[in-house]
């Protein structure tokens, strides 16, 4: 009678364990999915990016390199700073 209830016992656990593993395994499958997901929309970012940077590199190389470019964006700072001076004094 005792090794049949721990039979039993341990057939209940065994259902609750194969229960859980199967939960977990549909689990795992769903994240699977949204990675993939996610994997395949950073690959088109990464993508425009490239592209972004190859056409600012040929923006660059067109409007004289690196110095003028240099220089348009220290004329930004410069003029993002006087506003701000304008807008807080």
């Amino acid at each position: 009678k005792q090794q049949d209830e721990g039979l039993d016992m341990l057939s209940k656990s065994a259902e609750r364990l194969g229960a859980l593993s199967m939960g977990i395994s549909e689990e795992l499958g769903q994240q699977n999915k949204m990675l993939d997901g996610m994997e395949d929309d950073l690959d088109k970012a990464t993508q425009r990016l490239d592209f972004v940077t190859k056409k600012t590199q040929e923006m660059i190389k067109r409007s004289g390199g690196k110095q003028n470019f240099l220089i348009i964006v220290g004329l930004i700072v410069v003029a993002f700073i006087l506003i701000l001076l304008i807008l807080y004094s």
